[in-house]
């Protein structure tokens, strides 16, 4: 019981952090302002005439159509699908075998992540004003469509390929079979970006923030967004809180026991 009511106040404690980190990206998002890009090309500008190139930092966020990169238009791995931007995630099931104390045999399936792999290119995204790229690094996303969810049974010749490479160390004996999934973002997709606008490569691009804060590219408007965080904040903060006050219980009551 003691043990059980120390895991939920760390529990709760990660919760609080949740909540707290919430907090901090809803604030980001109230806090940031809305540019049309030419109006950030201004600012970039003036920032460039008064300080030089390279020294340019903006949190603010944009909305446009999703367009490729200076590398032009991607292809996805496994679906074949144009597209500007895509990521590949690829799991091993496995048998998993156990024995108990009294020698006896158990077997489970369980499955472990063998790729989680994202185009790195930069994308375009254009308002009737302009055009200003996007890094994918860091960045969260709610804008990629699945194109591809299969379970295929563990072939002998060798593992999974992806990115043109075999993973054949994740071909073993209690393999069960790899589960491949595939989500890409197509040109035209309207895309509302939250982020650091920088120079700081040579040419105008949104970033993660220095500062840590939210980095964000989302089919969602900003309005939706922040119903989506004020409700996230709220339930880590009143479940943290939950959880402490349960795992609190639970050791009080451990230790009269």
């Amino acid at each position: 019981m003691v043990i059980w009511g120390i895991i939920l106040i760390v529990a709760g404690v990660a919760g609080f952090f949740m909540a707290h980190s919430m907090r901090r990206d809803l604030h980001a998002l109230i806090g940031a302002e809305t540019l049309k890009v030419a109006e950030l090309g201004m600012f970039h500008s003036t920032a460039v005439e008064v300080s030089g190139p390279g020294g340019f930092r903006k949190v603010c966020e944009v909305i446009g159509a999703a367009e490729p990169g200076p590398n032009g238009m991607l292809v996805s791995e496994l679906s074949k699908t144009p597209c500007v931007w895509h990521r590949h995630e690829v799991k091993r099931r496995y048998r998993h075998v156990r024995y108990d104390s009294d020698g006896r045999r158990h077997t489970s399936q369980r499955s472990e992540k063998v790729a989680d792999l994202t185009s790195d290119q930069p994308i375009l995204v254009r308002d009737e004003t302009g055009a200003v790229l996007v890094h994918p690094s860091g960045l969260r996303s709610d804008a990629m469509e699945q194109v591809v969810s299969r379970f295929e049974p563990h072939n002998a010749g060798g593992g999974p390929s992806i990115f043109g490479f075999r993973l054949d160390n994740w071909n073993r004996d209690d393999t069960i079979g790899f589960e491949y999934k595939e989500w890409v973002v197509r040109p035209g997709v309207r895309l509302y970006v939250h982020g650091e606008a920088s120079d700081q490569t040579g040419q105008l691009m949104f970033n993660r923030p220095q500062n840590g804060g939210p980095f964000i590219a989302s089919t969602k408007t900003e309005e939706e967004l922040r119903r989506n965080t004020t409700l996230l904040q709220k339930v880590f903060a009143f479940g943290g809180l939950a959880a402490m006050l349960g795992g609190l219980a639970l050791v009080i009551v451990g230790v009269i026991q």
